[in-house]
């Protein structure tokens, strides 16, 4: 059995490509705030335990994005263009 051809990007698949690294860029980026935030003593003492909480919850949300990214990234970069 032969394997399946990959299908050439489409026109958005090739944009979608394109702009690919910048937006991994930009979500690793904002993860590092994150991560800075929470790395700092001071905002365990100046934010509410809500407010923690949510940036624990932006911080599990930017890594899984990244990931959901980059897995798309190798995926398009795999087909013929």
């Amino acid at each position: 059995e032969k394997p399946k051809a990959l299908k050439k990007l489409t026109f958005n698949e090739k944009r979608e490509l394109e702009g690919m690294e910048e937006a991994i860029l930009e979500l690793e980026s904002e993860l590092e705030s994150v991560e800075a935030q929470l790395a700092d003593p001071e905002t365990y003492t100046s934010k509410t335990a809500s407010e923690i909480s949510g940036l624990e919850s932006k911080q599990t949300e930017l890594e899984t994005l990244i990931e959901q990214k980059y897995e798309r990234w190798s995926e398009l970069g795999e087909r013929p263009q």
